[in-house]
């Protein structure tokens, strides 16, 4: 009887930790296109490029991808007016004034 229980303790873990990983890979999918939709709207089809190197999202972040961590993560996930105002890139124009025209304020080679 022992092989059996033993069995069953394993599947249960194993079932608990797919579930576990599911949950968090699936909540990763949602934030981002949560986060998406909070763009301006000229700035929305450029998608997860907006904040990640890889176009498709995920992975490593630009400089406005870090500069939104720092600063809209912590005041609840939202657009602060310090992000808007901030020039990720350092090409001289706003993060605001880039996402509005529909530019990415993480690469200083992109500009309205």
């Amino acid at each position: 009887m022992k092989k059996k229980s033993d069995f069953y303790i394993s599947l249960f873990i194993s079932l608990i930790s797919f579930v576990f990983i599911l949950g968090i890979l699936s909540t990763d999918a949602v934030a981002r296109s949560y986060r998406v939709g909070r763009l301006p709207e000229k700035a929305r089809p450029l998608a997860c490029s907006v904040c990640h190197v890889d176009p498709r999202g995920g992975g490593a972040r630009n400089s406005f991808g870090k500069d939104y961590e720092r600063l809209a993560i912590p005041s609840g996930d939202r657009l602060t007016e310090a992000l808007l105002k901030a020039d990720s890139d350092g090409d001289g124009i706003s993060n605001g004034t880039e996402l509005n025209a529909g530019t990415l304020p993480g690469y200083p080679g992109s500009k309205p």
